[in-house]
C-alpha cells in the first residue's frame, strides 16, 4: 500500500508507469494482430519416393483404293514416325474403313507391379451428345507393362451418326473420337507401397471431309509418394521460437491487461480519478505552487479553506501563488493576500503550523446586536467568527488577530465583506462560464 501510495502520489511515478504500460499495450496488440494474421498451421507434403506413368499409341489407318495411296493402309503412325506430331497424315473420310490401333502402358521407377487395363471409345458431339462404347475388357497384368489393342470401325461411326441426325433432325459437322485408357496400377517405389490411375486418351477429330488425329502419342505422367502432415508455424521472437497459437493464447490476454492498465493510468494521470486531493492539485496547477520552508505569521486574519479547489479559485482570484509547506505525513498549502492568510491542511503536520479557533456561542434572540468578536486578551484566544455562506458556496472560519482597541471590530466586518465579495464575484464568473 505505501508503494502505491508513492505511485499514485507523484505526477512523474504516474507518467513512468503509464508510459510503460503504453508501450507494453502497443507491443502485444501488434503481436496479437500480427499472429492473427498468420497461420497457425500449414500442410506440409512430405515426398519419399518418385515415379513415372507412360502411355504410347500407334494406329494403321485402313482405306480403300484410290489413287492419292499406293497402297491400301496409311502407317503404322506412332510416337517415333515421321507422320506423328505436328504434321499428322491427312487422312479423308470417305476413303478410310478401320483404324487399327495400340495403346501400350509402361511404369517406371517401382517394383512389384501389377494392375488392370481397360479401354473405351468416347464419342462425343459439341454439347450435344456424347456416346461411350467399351472396345477393350478389363485385363489383368503383372510386371511394369501393360496394354490393348482394337479397331474403330469407321462404318459403324458413320452410321450412328447417320442415325442419331435422323432421329434428333441435327446433323453434327464435327465430332470427337477419343480412345480412353483406363489403367489402374499399384507397386512399390523406395520400399513405399503406392496406388495410382492412368487415363490419358488419343483423340482424332472426325468430319464429313477428313479424319484429323491428335499430335501427341505418348504420354508421361510423373507420380510421387508423399504423406501430407499439419505442422505449427512458428514466429521468431528475438532468439525464442513460438508457436503461432501459443503466441495467441499470450499475448492476447497480456494485450487487453495493459491496455486496461493504460486507461486507467491515463484516467489517474489526466483526470485525477482515484487519486488523493493533493496529486491532483499538482497535477492540474502545478504552475501556481511555490515550495517553501517557512512562512512567516501574518498580523491579520486567518482563513482555513476546506477544499483545495477554493484555495485555487482565491489564488487566482488575487493572482497570487499558493505556498506548500510539506512535511513527512502531511500539507500545508497558504495564500498570503495582504492581512488575510487563506490556508489548507492536508494530513498530519506539526501544530504551529495549523492555525485552530473556537466558535463563540450563538448570540441572544432577545439582542438585535449585530455579532462582535469579544476583544482579546493576552491570556485568551484569538476572537473567532463562523462565516457561513450558502450551500452553493464556500464556508471559512474567520478569526480576527489580536488588535487594541476599537480597531478588532472594523477588521471583522472587513474581512467579512472581502469573503463574500470574492465569493460573490466567483459566483459571477462561474454564471459566465
Amino acid at each position: 500500500m505505501k508503494l502505491w501510495g508513492q505511485l499514485v502520489d507523484r505526477d512523474e511515478n504516474l507518467l513512468v508507469v503509464l508510459a510503460i504500460a503504453a508501450v507494453v499495450a502497443f507491443a502485444a496488440t501488434t503481436l496479437v494482430v500480427y499472429a492473427h494474421v498468420k497461420k497457425d498451421a500449414a500442410m506440409v507434403v512430405e515426398t519419399f519416393g518418385t515415379y513415372e506413368q507412360l502411355g504410347r499409341y500407334s494406329y494403321t489407318v485402313e482405306t480403300g483404293p484410290s489413287p492419292l495411296n499406293a497402297a491400301d493402309t496409311i502407317g503404322p503412325i506412332y510416337p517415333e514416325s515421321p507422320e506423328s506430331g505436328s504434321e499428322p497424315p491427312t487422312i479423308f473420310t470417305r476413303l478410310a474403313k478401320q483404324i487399327h490401333f495400340l495403346f501400350v502402358y509402361q511404369l517406371s521407377g517401382a517394383s512389384d507391379v501389377s494392375g488392370t487395363v481397360s479401354g473405351e471409345l468416347k464419342i462425343r458431339a459439341g454439347d450435344s451428345w456424347t456416346q461411350e462404347i467399351v472396345i477393350a475388357e478389363p485385363v489383368q497384368f503383372t510386371g511394369t507393362v501393360g496394354g490393348f489393342e482394337g479397331t474403330i470401325d469407321l462404318a459403324q461411326i458413320a452410321f450412328l451418326l447417320a442415325r442419331i441426325e435422323e432421329q434428333t433432325g441435327v446433323s453434327s459437322s464435327s465430332i470427337e473420337m477419343s480412345i480412353v485408357p483406363q489403367v489402374d496400377v499399384q507397386g512399390t517405389a523406395s520400399g513405399r507401397q503406392f496406388s495410382d490411375h492412368f487415363s490419358s486418351p488419343l483423340t482424332f477429330i472426325y468430319t464429313e471431309g477428313l479424319i484429323t488425329p491428335g499430335e501427341s502419342l505418348a504420354y508421361s505422367d510423373p507420380g510421387a509418394i508423399t504423406r501430407t502432415s499439419r505442422q505449427d508455424n512458428e514466429l521468431q521472437l528475438a532468439a525464442v521460437s513460438l508457436p503461432v497459437a501459443t503466441v495467441r493464447s499470450v499475448a492476447t490476454p497480456a494485450a487487453i491487461i495493459a491496455l486496461i492498465v493504460t486507461v486507467l493510468m491515463a484516467a489517474m494521470y489526466f483526470l485525477g480519478i482515484g487519486r488523493p486531493e493533493a496529486a491532483i492539485f499538482r497535477s492540474r496547477y502545478g504552475s501556481l505552487v511555490v515550495p517553501v520552508t517557512d512562512v512567516a505569521s501574518v498580523a491579520g486574519y486567518h482563513i482555513r479553506v476546506e477544499s483545495l479547489l477554493d484555495l485555487v479559485r482565491i489564488a487566482k482570484a488575487g493572482k497570487h501563488s499558493i505556498l506548500i509547506r510539506e512535511f513527512e505525513a502531511g500539507q500545508v498549502h497558504i495564500v498570503c493576500d495582504g492581512m488575510v492568510m487563506y490556508q489548507h491542511v492536508i494530513g498530519a503536520v506539526p501544530q504551529d503550523w495549523i492555525r485552530t479557533f473556537e466558535a463563540p456561542s450563538a448570540p441572544s434572540s432577545s439582542t438585535s446586536e449585530p455579532l462582535r468578536p469579544e476583544r482579546a486578551t493576552a491570556d485568551e484566544p484569538r476572537n473567532t467568527e463562523i462565516v457561513t455562506i450558502p450551500p452553493q458556496k464556500t464556508r471559512f472560519a474567520v478569526a480576527s488577530g489580536d488588535q487594541s482597541g476599537g480597531s478588532n471590530h472594523v477588521l471583522t466586518d472587513y474581512a467579512r465583506r472581502w469573503v463574500r465579495d470574492l465569493l460573490d464575484l466567483d459566483e459571477k464568473g462561474r454564471d459566465r462560464r
